[in-house]
């Protein structure tokens, strides 16, 4: 009976660092991170048939105000899509207001996660709390029941219909200052989504772009998959699993391309100054280093920022001691791109 409490007690401070948002979501039950975390951990393989049912339902974070930020979900459609959006601005805001504005994308390997999840849910106010901002998080398609392209046709789409305007929800958005943001997968999506915009003579819609510890699917591996292939946030089985969910049965086949990997278009000298956050913990911390490199050498504005020993997504821990100056890092960039409007 002991040696069972001890179990229990060391899982529950585990599933509580690891996964639990207390501070912000205490209503979420803690069991459910743990049968989350353990699924992400030891269920996934390439090539198993995938069930989502299966697996635990990802926790939400409802729309409201929350520490000044207030929420609201929104739907739009596009051809025969409709496109689940999350906009955060400060509750103080008036009525016409304009502000600079992110269209952010989640992370979960294009597999799982969603636009309300509650660590994403508070990135996405952070962000607003400390820069003034307006986000509009996407709730794009996940694969594989829409794989690659899919999730990149949702996020340029909300792209444009932020540039739009038109609708009620989006009167605080500054059409002239959209930027892009996403975390792990989701930085690659707001990543190819540039070049997709640049491939359309588009690129002055994107003024920046904040990409958080971002994959860039590629092969052969990168030396630090190979360093960190068990990493506690993310591990080489997960990589693994995701990519060939997301690109299908012979991945191999699409590394080469460019909204796959955004370092294979011929030149990245259009896209819009660029804010790189990882750590060297990161499985993925040897392709933020070749998206840097390859960007300084196409002639664009780079700010790269690397905490030692900071792991995969520690920007979603607020206990880790260099959260702070990471969220302090991006407000830096945002301020030296005129896209900070705190007051």
């Amino acid at each position: 009976m002991f040696l069972f409490l001890v179990f229990l007690f060391f899982f529950s401070i585990l599933g509580y660092f690891f996964l639990h948002d207390s501070a912000i979501h205490p209503k979420i039950k803690l069991k459910h991170y743990l049968l989350l975390y353990f699924f992400w951990k030891y269920k996934l393989s390439p090539g198993k048939k995938f069930d989502r049912s299966k697996f635990p339902k990802t926790p939400t974070a409802e729309a409201g105000t929350e520490g000044g930020v207030t929420s609201v979900d929104v739907k739009t459609t596009y051809e025969e899509h409709e496109l689940d959006c999350r906009i955060y601005k400060s509750e103080k805001l008036e009525a016409n207001e304009k502000r600079p504005t992110m269209i952010y994308a989640f992370g979960g390997g294009y597999v799982f996660g969603a636009n309300n999840s509650p660590k994403d849910d508070s990135t996405c106010r952070e962000l607003v709390k400390r820069n003034g901002i307006v986000v509009i998080s996407v709730n794009y398609r996940l694969s594989p029941e829409y794989p690659h392209p899919a999730a990149i046709d949702d996020f340029c789409k909300a792209i444009l219909w932020a540039k739009n305007g038109d609708a009620e929800e989006l009167q605080n958005v500054d059409t002239d200052k959209l930027f892009l943001g996403g975390y792990s997968a989701g930085a690659n999506l707001s990543l190819v989504s540039t070049q997709e915009m640049i491939n359309n003579d588009q690129e002055d819609l994107v003024k920046a772009i904040v990409s958080l510890f971002p994959p860039l699917i590629i092969s052969p591996r990168v030396e630090s998959r190979k360093k960190n292939p068990m990493a506690w946030t993310l591990t080489q089985k997960q990589l693994d699993f995701f990519e060939y969910c997301y690109l299908g049965k012979e991945p191999d086949a699409k590394y080469e391309r460019a909204d796959v990997n955004p370092t294979k278009a011929k030149t990245m000298e259009k896209y819009p100054p660029t804010f790189i956050l990882t750590g060297t913990k990161d499985p993925l911390y040897d392709e933020s280093l070749i998206f840097k490199k390859k960007l300084e050498n196409d002639g664009v504005n780079v700010v790269f920022k690397c905490f030692n020993n900071g792991v995969h997504g520690f920007h979603r821990y607020p206990f880790l001691p260099y959260t702070k100056n990471a969220f302090e890092e991006i407000t830096d960039f945002l301020k030296s791109n005129d896209l900070y409007a705190k007051k």
